[in-house]
C-alpha cells in the first residue's frame, strides 16, 4: 500500500505456483542488484503463492515496483506492495 514508506523490500502476491525462484530472480534482477529473493514454502514443498524480493537500493526497488505493477506471469497478475523490513 502507498501508506507504507518506500523501502528496498517488496512483497509479491499472486505468484503462480508453477513459477520458480529463478524466474522471480530473473524478472526482478533486471532492475538492479538483488539482496534476497524468498518464496515461503508450504509443507508439501510448493511455495505459498507470494514472494519477498529485496533490492540493495531503494531506486531499483522503486523502478521494479513501477515497471512490474502490470506484469502477468503464467497468466496471473502479480500484485506488488512495499514490505516492512519486519515482514519476514
Amino acid at each position: 500500500t502507498s501508506s507504507k514508506k518506500q523501502s528496498t523490500k517488496l512483497i509479491v502476491r499472486n505468484v503462480p505456483f508453477q513459477a520458480s525462484r529463478t524466474e522471480i530472480l530473473q524478472l526482478f534482477g533486471s532492475f538492479g542488484q538483488l539482496k534476497t529473493v524468498r518464496l515461503p514454502k508450504k509443507f508439501d514443498g510448493g511455495h505459498r503463492g507470494f514472494a519477498f524480493v529485496q533490492f540493495t537500493g531503494k531506486k531499483e526497488a522503486l523502478n521494479a515496483m513501477k515497471s512490474l505493477s502490470q506484469t502477468h506471469l503464467y497468466g496471473r497478475h502479480l500484485v506488488l506492495e512495499w514490505a516492512d523490513d519486519k515482514d519476514d
